[in-house]
């Protein structure tokens, strides 16, 4: 778990350290810059107070390491992007039974729109250009045992097919 910065280590953290009173798993996963400040993702697998193992994104800013999101449970966060002065993140939240796609914008989540037809979903990937927030994921239907692709704009889902053309 090490990024570099022009072959200098900028930040390393050993897979068995105790962080935020759980450890890292799988290391670093996305890194991002705004202004000076570096930003790292990483999941953490820690205890809770029932003993089961919950799964927390852990964002490493300059090389502190502190929840990305305190208000959900078994959050996954899969990427990060900077645009501007804000900091955006992307993945999903367990929510009444299903994962839904959700999108983190300075450290505040915003689940986003899935259709009706469908029982949720994840968030992969994101770009942002202007005033508009495009995401890509996946979600789940309810009568398939397969997922679709779908493309968020503004929090507003469209999914795709082998036809579908994106409206932006």
């Amino acid at each position: 778990n090490v990024i570099w910065k022009n072959g200098e280590v900028l930040l390393s953290v050993s897979m068995d350290e105790t962080v935020l009173s759980g450890n890292i798993l799988d290391g670093f996963i996305d890194i991002a810059v705004v202004g000076g400040d570096v930003y790292a993702l990483a999941n953490l697998h820690k205890r809770s107070d029932t003993g089961i193992y919950d799964y927390q994104p852990v964002l490493y800013k300059n090389g502190t390491p502190s929840l990305l999101d305190t208000n959900n449970k078994d959050i996954e966060v899969l990427s990060i992007e900077a645009s501007g002065s804000d900091l955006y993140a992307i993945g999903s939240i367990y929510l009444n039974d299903e994962f839904i796609p959700a999108v983190w914008k300075n450290g505040v989540a915003t689940h986003l729109e899935k259709p009706e037809w469908s029982y949720g979903g994840t968030a992969y990937s994101l770009t942002v250009q202007g005033s508009d927030v495009y995401v890509v994921g996946e979600v789940y239907p309810w009568v398939l045992d397969v997922a679709l692709p779908c493309i968020w704009k503004n929090g507003d889902a469209q999914t795709l097919s082998a036809s579908t053309t994106v409206d932006t």
